[in-house]
């Protein structure tokens, strides 16, 4: 959700914008190209199945804002899955 309000209004900006509150940094321009791909498949498919996309951008954080369209709420949840589970996110002594 955090990359959908303040992140900007293009799948490239919010994923850089995530990189850089997860990872500190910016993307490679391979990374931005999987992760943008990956965002664009899921919108697809949460679009195809409504009630997955709901209970994806609805469990655990309860209702989404207003007028925020379901299948891209659902996809960006899961683009910050794919980047708070990257080793790198993790602190490693």
């Amino acid at each position: 959700r955090r990359m959908v309000a303040g992140g900007g209004s293009t799948a490239a900006e919010r994923i850089r914008f995530g990189y850089r509150v997860c990872l500190s940094r910016n993307p490679s321009e391979e990374e931005l190209n999987r992760l943008t791909g990956f965002h664009a498949k899921s919108v697809e498919r949460f679009r195809a199945d409504p009630a997955k996309a709901k209970d994806v951008a609805t469990k655990p954080l309860g209702e989404p804002p207003a007028g925020v369209d379901i299948a891209e709420l659902a996809a960006w949840t899961m683009v910050g899955n794919v980047l708070l589970n990257l080793d790198e996110m993790l602190m490693k002594r």
